[in-house]
């Protein structure tokens, strides 16, 4: 499900109060992630939102800050805003064309409305996030030894982007991929000979509180391993850098 009812009448306030706040420096509100997907949870997802500046400075973000603070929700921001704006998208285009492929207007104009990526510049983001990620939980599991909650926060925070990469790998190979996590598990398992059970229980991190599940990392890590090899094999047989 998408964002509750009451959810809606607090953000429609935020989005007021931000239009009072920043006045005509605020040019779009765009909801979404899981807000307006069908995988929204109430107790573990935040309501992310992309804002728009025309000028992005520390006195907007404060003013940002300061009635996000206020508001009742547990908002995710991006803040992108000038004449670099076009620049930022380019250089994180996988998770903006991610954002924009399930997105809701709330405010102002589209962002996205001439936003294009190449189809080199999106092989050579998705396996530098594959890779980057694959670092990042190899690097998490060593520090991990005494800790492993250590280990499992920093692999929660980076579902999300496992999901969309390997997703972005079979959009490239003009696969049709949903958005959701639950629909998208069963055709990367199929198409990129993954575990489904692997992926179920990366479904059921995410969604859990932190320290609600206590998974064994090293066959948690170990099973990851061979998805980012198995990534790794189908983009060295897809494409050269």
């Amino acid at each position: 499900m998408g964002i509750q009812s009451s959810q809606r009448q607090a953000l429609e306030q935020l989005s007021d109060n931000l239009q009072g706040s920043l006045g005509e420096n605020l040019r779009s509100l765009v909801l979404y992630g899981s807000s307006v997907r069908n995988d929204f949870s109430r107790s573990s997802s935040d309501i992310n939102l992309l804002i728009v500046l025309r000028q992005d400075t520390a006195a907007a973000q404060r003013a940002i800050g300061n009635e996000v603070e206020k508001s009742s929700l547990k908002i995710s921001p991006i803040v992108i805003g000038g004449s670099s704006s076009p620049r930022s998208m380019q250089c994180f285009a996988l998770k903006f064309a991610d954002i924009m492929r399930r997105d809701e207007l709330i405010f102002g104009d589209d962002p996205f409305s001439d936003f294009e990526v190449t189809q080199e510049r999106r092989r050579f983001l998705v396996e530098q996030g594959l890779r980057n990620t694959r670092m990042r939980l190899s690097h998490a599991y060593v520090l991990a030894q005494p800790d492993p909650q250590r280990y499992l926060r920093t692999l929660r925070q980076a579902v999300p982007r496992i999901f969309a990469d390997l997703a972005e790998l079979l959009r490239l190979d003009g696969s049709e991929i949903p958005d959701e996590r639950e629909l998208q598990a069963p055709l990367l398992a199929r198409e990129l000979g993954l575990e489904p059970e692997l992926l179920q229980k990366l479904i059921e991190l995410r969604s859990k509180q932190a320290g609600t599940m206590q998974p064994d990392i090293h066959v948690l890590h170990n099973a990851l391993l061979a998805v980012f090899d198995r990534a790794s094999e189908w983009m060295v047989s897809q494409w050269e850098l």
